[in-house]
């Protein structure tokens, strides 16, 4: 089988490339890579190849830049800073191919607030509109019209270096069914998204900040172990280590508990809750009721309205 090379270790580790196979989502990488060279930006390499093109790949390309300083788990979320509204969302409407004979509108009059601190399910039936809602907050994608203010900024008037700059400092993201690289080990997967940091860091520093966000998930004991012997649950533990590597102070999880069995999805939410209490606000899309109750407020989706919120 064809394989094809990464070429950002030909940047960031003169050592040695790693090689990738298809088998592995090798070409959807590179591929992603190739737009992200290209445009320069994740959101300039998602009009390229659509975000279905490039979610395996999204977690690292689009959280490029951490904060040094305190451990992650110490640094976000200070009590005396409890109080601010994270997110506010203002009629906010979203619409594929509108006009068109496969037109559809996805998201209609949205209206909602997210405190900083909290833990925000964002529940509802398949088709809803809650994933598209989620791309949204994370930046992923664009709204049509509407307001979306995060941490008090106006996201839809801001530059693409100012968006770039939100992502990297405010934001983490867990995928749905972990969008790991099986053949590379939990360490180098965490790591991942400071290999396309903005900040150089040193690899001495990436490696210690990585067995620290392995640390805080109990994972750190299989920093070296390939993804592709881990099982479901340690899987996932370690798409949140990766997703808060940068230290962010939002994390946004979609279905983080869909491919799990009931006993280790109440591991996650355990763990998920213990991070949330750190100090991390974190809006979790789930179509699971049992996911949704165990956070603070459910935010219910139907037909892509805000139906309830409770």
């Amino acid at each position: 089988m064809e394989e094809v090379y990464f070429d950002p270790y030909i940047q960031h580790d003169t050592s040695g490339r790693r090689k990738f196979s298809s088998d592995d989502g090798g070409i959807v990488f590179a591929e992603a890579w190739r737009c992200v060279k290209v445009y320069g930006d994740f959101t300039g390499a998602l009009a390229d190849g659509g975000v279905s093109a490039v979610m395996p790949v999204v977690y690292f390309i689009w959280n490029r830049c951490g904060t040094p300083g305190d451990p992650w788990s110490e640094c976000k979320g200070n009590i005396n800073e409890r109080g601010r509204m994270m997110i506010e969302i203002k009629n906010l409407n979203k619409a594929y191919n509108l006009g068109e004979e496969n037109g559809c509108e996805v998201l209609k009059g949205i209206n909602l607030t997210i405190p900083d601190g909290e833990m925000t399910a964002i529940m509802g039936a398949s088709g809803a509109g809650k994933s598209t809602l989620l791309h949204i907050l994370s930046c992923i994608d664009q709204y049509d019209n509407g307001e979306y203010l995060l941490d008090g900024e106006l996201i839809g008037r801001m530059g693409d270096a100012r968006m770039a700059e939100i992502r990297n400092e405010k934001m983490g993201i867990v995928m749905q069914d972990f969008a790991l690289i099986e053949d590379f080990t939990a360490l180098e997967n965490v790591m991942m998204p400071l290999d396309f940091s903005a900040n150089k860091r040193r690899k001495k520093e990436k490696r210690n900040m990585a067995l620290e966000a392995l640390e805080a998930v109990s994972m750190k004991e299989y920093a070296g172990k390939p993804v592709c012997k881990l099982s479901g649950g340690q899987k996932q533990r370690v798409a949140i280590a990766r997703g808060l590597v940068n230290r962010p102070e939002i994390l946004f999880a979609d279905e983080p508990t869909g491919a799990l069995d009931s006993v280790t999805s109440g591991e996650i939410m355990k763990l998920l809750r213990t991070l949330n209490e750190k100090g991390t606000t974190m809006v979790i899309v789930t179509h699971d009721r049992l996911v949704a109750e165990s956070c603070d407020r459910i935010i219910k989706i139907v037909d892509g309205r805000v139906q309830d919120i409770a």
